[in-house]
Order: C-alpha cells, then sequence, then structure tokens
C-alpha cells in the first residue's frame, strides 16, 4: 500500500516510496508495466513548459450586425464619377439646295468670297463679270454625322435620409472572415495544479 502524508518524513515502520518523487499517479491501463515511469520527474515546486512554440494564426469572423437610426436626419455623401459616352447621331438636309450669288460685284456690296470688280467666280458656272445672278450647283440631299468622345464626369454626390426629424433606419454590415497575423511565442507554461505530498509504502 502507498499512502500520501503531508508530513515530511514517513510514519514509524513506513518508508518512502522515491519512484513518486515529483510525479503523477496513474491508473495502470490492460497489461500495463505496474511501476513504470515515463518522463523527467518534477523538481520542488518545478513548472513545466514547452518552448519554441510554431508561428501560427487564427480565423476571425466577425458576426453580422445592424446599426439603427431612430429619428436622426442625416446624409452620406461619396466622391464619384459617371463615364458618358454620347451615341454617334447624324442630321440630314432637306434635300437638294443652292445658294444665289451675283456675278462680278464690287468692294462693300457685303457678299463673302466673291472677286472684286468683275472678272467673274472662279468655279461657278456661268460668270462673266457682268453682275447677272448666278447660283451655286446643287449638292443633293446629304448628312453629317457627329460623334462625341467619351468622358468622365466629376464631383459628388450626397444622398439625404429622412427630412426635418428624420426617419428611423438602419445599417447592416458584414466584415468579411480574414486571418490574424502569424504570432508565436519562446515558451509556454503547461503545468498542471499539483499538490506536493510524501508517498510512503506501508510495512
Amino acid at each position: 500500500m502507498i499512502g500520501f502524508f503531508a508530513g515530511p518524513t514517513c510514519p514509524p515502520g513506513w518508508a518512502e516510496f522515491t519512484a513518486m518523487r515529483g510525479r503523477v499517479a496513474v491508473g495502470l491501463p490492460a497489461n500495463g508495466v505496474a511501476g513504470a515511469s515515463v518522463g523527467n520527474a518534477l523538481g520542488d515546486q518545478a513548472l513545466r513548459s514547452i518552448s519554441n512554440v510554431p508561428a501560427h494564426l487564427h480565423s476571425v469572423d466577425p458576426p453580422s450586425v445592424q446599426a439603427s437610426s431612430n429619428g436622426a436626419s442625416h446624409s452620406h455623401s461619396m466622391g464619384h464619377s459617371h463615364s458618358v459616352n454620347p451615341p454617334n447621331t447624324g442630321t440630314n438636309s432637306a434635300g437638294a439646295h443652292t445658294h444665289n450669288l451675283r456675278d462680278g460685284v464690287g468692294v462693300g456690296d457685303g457678299l463673302v468670297g466673291v472677286n472684286v470688280g468683275g472678272g467673274g467666280h472662279p468655279g461657278v458656272p456661268g460668270s462673266s463679270g457682268n453682275g447677272a445672278a448666278l447660283n451655286t450647283t446643287s449638292n443633293g440631299s446629304h448628312s453629317h454625322s457627329v460623334d462625341i468622345g467619351a468622358f468622365s464626369s466629376g464631383g459628388s454626390s450626397t444622398s439625404q435620409t429622412g427630412s426635418g426629424g428624420g426617419s428611423s433606419h438602419a445599417h447592416a454590415m458584414d466584415i468579411t472572415a480574414f486571418n490574424s497575423a502569424t504570432s508565436g511565442s519562446a515558451a509556454v507554461d503547461v503545468t498542471m495544479p499539483y499538490l506536493q505530498l510524501l508517498a510512503c509504502q506501508a510495512p
């Protein structure tokens, strides 16, 4: 029989069971070796630690939460721009038409692009420089195509929530799961709580 005593010495007739020094008793498993010891015994009030803990990380997933606002009028402002790309457009004339000119007019007559002092108009059929009425040739039906290049608008936008005293509303926020930074420690205390008692063997 092995008994544990709080005193520094065993009772008369008992002898210290030295194999228990610095160790914890464990029930013998089936087919186990009785009296076998495992690991290094603890010294007086000693601690047991592991060292060189590998660097590691933890997965963090904050819960989705909502923040409510009761009767608080406020606004949210965010600077942004819009991409604008006007479509290609075209305009059509009303059909064939001509422009009236007068042949061989002088300076100061108010007409633009004509010769001074007679001599006709180059490129105008029938021009003689005698002041006769002339017409340009007809270009017929035609169209003009306009394509404004794409551009981005600028500025910022403010959205007002509520009016006067405001209206109750809520904002939902869900932070995506992420991993913490890696961390480690030089040593970690893994000592189990224990009580030191003197193990003595009955005579």
